[in-house]
């Protein structure tokens, strides 16, 4: 089993035990002011530059606004913002047009908003350390309940010989690792499936049912989440 920190537990996202993983994103944020990012995170001008690399290593192509809570426990929200899983940087863009890195030590969680209503939250990143020898990743909230999946994305660098053109290709490639998060431990799932699965968490007769009523296999991650929404009810 993996060790994993989290710098805030997780326990705060439950909206009750009847809740559904879609109030997750229903929490608005207007309230919170726009303050000057400079003060709290602790930014640097960068140029990022990725033209020799295919692929994409952020969370979106697009820049998005975000609210990200500091580990003094204060929010600030960006207008422009992007997360890089190769590096696990956050980038946004500042007043004056400049893309800066902020400086993700003094950062617990990235909340994600939307584009249309920046009062919703889309998506919503815990910073956890999965591995002591390597610094903290922003793992992806999936879910909401007593039971959570996690979602930890990795990207690495992809080197090809091109014979035609006598050097090296480079691409961006995405992998991932998923977690369970209950009671205050956090569970590494080896593979995305049944049987990594019921190796964790009790899946009662009626659970079993449900899954053969909707034909769900837990094989993906969509059904994995629509299997935690029923499972968190009970």
């Amino acid at each position: 089993m993996k060790k994993i920190v989290f710098f805030l537990a997780l326990t705060c996202l439950a909206l009750g035990s009847n809740a559904q993983a879609g109030l997750l994103f229903e929490k608005r944020y207007d309230a919170i002011n726009i303050n000057n990012p400079a003060s709290g995170l602790g930014s640097r001008s960068v140029d990022v530059d990725y033209n020799y690399i295919s692929g994409n290593p952020f969370y979106s192509t697009k820049w998005h606004a975000a609210v990200v809570v500091l580990q003094r426990g204060n929010a600030i929200r960006l207008g422009k913002a992007k997360l890089n899983f190769y590096n696990n940087s956050l980038l946004y863009v500042d007043s004056a047009g400049q893309t800066m890195a902020a400086d993700t030590t003094v950062i617990n969680h990235v909340y994600f908003l939307g584009d249309k209503d920046t009062g919703r939250l889309t998506a919503m990143f815990y910073k956890v350390n999965i591995d002591d020898a390597k610094p903290p990743v922003f793992a992806q909230v999936l879910n909401q309940g007593k039971l959570v999946l996690l979602k930890a994305t990795v990207i690495t660098v992809k080197s090809v010989y091109n014979n035609l053109n006598g050097r090296n290709d480079y691409s961006f490639k995405t992998g991932g690792e998923y977690y369970f998060f209950k009671n205050n431990n956090a569970l590494y799932l080896k593979h995305l499936d049944k049987e990594s699965i019921e190796g964790i968490i009790p899946v009662s007769a009626d659970a079993q049912q449900w899954l053969a009523a909707h034909k769900n296999k837990l094989g993906s991650e969509q059904q994995v989440v629509d299997f935690l929404n029923y499972y968190n009810n009970f």
